[in-house]
């Protein structure tokens, strides 16, 4: 098993008021099995 985490800024082009984030910090995080063996 492989485990693969990624973390990061996604910014957003919508500017709704001045209250709003332009950027929300993201983490994401992937699993994948071995097919050999």
């Amino acid at each position: 098993m492989i485990k693969f985490e990624h973390y990061g800024l996604r910014g957003s082009d919508v500017r709704l008021s001045k209250d709003k984030p332009y950027a929300k910090v993201f983490r994401e995080m992937y699993y994948f099995e071995s097919l050999t063996g």
